[in-house]
């Protein structure tokens, strides 16, 4: 029988030892740089966790990798507005779901605000926040959360999840991210949306004015869904030597796309990530998936592949993670969304269409780049779908329709 360890528990043992960070180092015969990567992972996993019980080890955690120093605290892209706004509501005895109601707040975020406050507490010591009623709150809404089985949003549901196992350096990371997710959603008649990729945020090839295009085209049109293929932002790639000065970090970039993201109240964005957004994993030990949640409009779909399932058909999200070792078994889809290329392409094997989603940004290379987005629809009848339409919106040549129409055989 074989016998699998942890690496994340087998550290965690270390640090309840009180071993410091030159020791786990020795004692594994890991980098320090790696050994750093993993406890800022295991960091980042117990923060967004909804289990409180090991949350003493933040502190231990930080105790280790700046030895007493000063404590970089985890709180981060937190609205001091609605963060005063909670904390008023608990001085006043209003419990954690009642405040869910009232605030009208994503579970998750309000859950990654009272853990950040709770953190953030514990390490202050001028500070004057009653820890035990922040720990009760968010005790509270984790039951709550869990009599509900954590469903909450009714157009989407998801129905399958799998970890993200990481490789770097030849060596194994695992996370609490998700990659392969499936989510539901029936239309009884049309489902309308639009799909773009490879947005850059951050990267001096960003361009703004083509998402507030997309954005545009669909108010006009009724579109309430857009699908983002993956690279979200620009990461850590060339060591940011591709980004916008103000944008040289992880934070700077995730930040970006919080404030200036277009906004819309009508229209949800879901969201891919991809390998740009996954460098700060692996790079830093900084998981952005999480922290976008802050955006009501965004549901983040997870890493590398994602799929719904529109009626009795599934369609995909793609791109490419190629230190991602989770063994992909393919749903058979009717089309594949692909980012990664920033071109357009589009190949018909008779039972799949695979199509590549051209770039939301000026990014320059060695080969062809097509600019634009593709604008989508899905018929069903009796939800059974029976036909899809797409048309492909060339930025650099805008009197140009590329159409693709597909009737399912009955």
């Amino acid at each position: 029988m074989e016998t699998y360890y942890s690496l994340n528990e087998i550290i965690k043992s270390m640090i309840l030892k009180n071993m410091s960070l030159e020791d786990i180092c020795k004692e594994l015969n890991f980098d320090r740089k790696y050994i750093i990567t993993v406890l800022k992972g295991i960091k980042s996993d117990i923060l967004m966790s909804y289990n409180c019980s090991d949350f003493y080890m933040l502190e231990l955690i930080d105790k280790v990798l700046y030895k007493n120093n000063k404590i970089r605290y985890t709180v981060c892209f937190i609205d001091n507005e609605k963060r005063n706004q909670i904390l008023n509501l608990i001085n006043n005895g209003i419990n954690g779901v009642d405040i869910l109601n009232i605030l009208n707040i994503d579970e998750k975020e309000l859950l990654f605000i009272l853990k950040s406050i709770y953190y953030e507490s514990i390490n202050d010591k001028h500070n004057t926040i009653d820890i035990n009623l922040i720990k009760k709150t968010t005790y509270d809404i984790i039951t709550y959360l869990k009599s509900r089985n954590f469903s909450r949003n009714k157009s989407i549901i998801t129905k399958n999840n799998e970890n993200m196992i990481l490789e770097y350096d030849g060596k194994i990371i695992n996370t609490n991210s998700m990659c392969q997710q499936v989510f539901e959603i029936n239309e009884e008649n049309e489902f309308k949306f639009i799909v773009i990729s490879d947005t850059h945020f951050g990267s001096v090839f960003e361009n703004i004015e083509y998402l507030e295009h997309v954005y545009e085209y669909a108010s006009k049109n009724n579109i309430k869904y857009i699908l983002h293929a993956g690279d979200l932002i620009e990461g850590s790639y060339d060591d940011f030597g591709r980004c916008k000065s103000e944008y040289s970090t992880i934070d700077s970039q995730v930040n970006h796309v919080l404030k200036d993201y277009c906004y819309e109240k009508n229209i949800k964005n879901l969201i891919l990530l991809a390998n740009h957004d996954v460098y700060s994993i692996y790079h830093y030990g900084i998981d952005i998936a999480p922290l976008l949640t802050e955006r009501k409009d965004f549901e983040i779909l997870g890493y590398r592949s994602s799929y719904l399932k529109v009626n009795d058909k599934y369609i995909s999200l793609k791109h490419e993670i190629s230190r991602l070792k989770n063994s992909i078994k393919d749903y058979i889809t009717l089309i594949d969304f692909v980012g990664h290329s920033h071109q357009y392409r589009c190949n018909y094997n008779k039972t799949n269409t695979r199509i590549k989603v051209p770039t939301l940004s000026d990014m320059k290379g060695n080969y062809i780049v097509n600019k634009g987005f593709l604008v989508c629809s899905i018929s069903s009848k009796d939800l059974k779908v029976n036909s899809f339409n797409l048309k492909y919106i060339d930025f650099e040549h805008p009197k140009r329709d590329i159409v693709l129409t597909r009737t399912l055989k009955k």
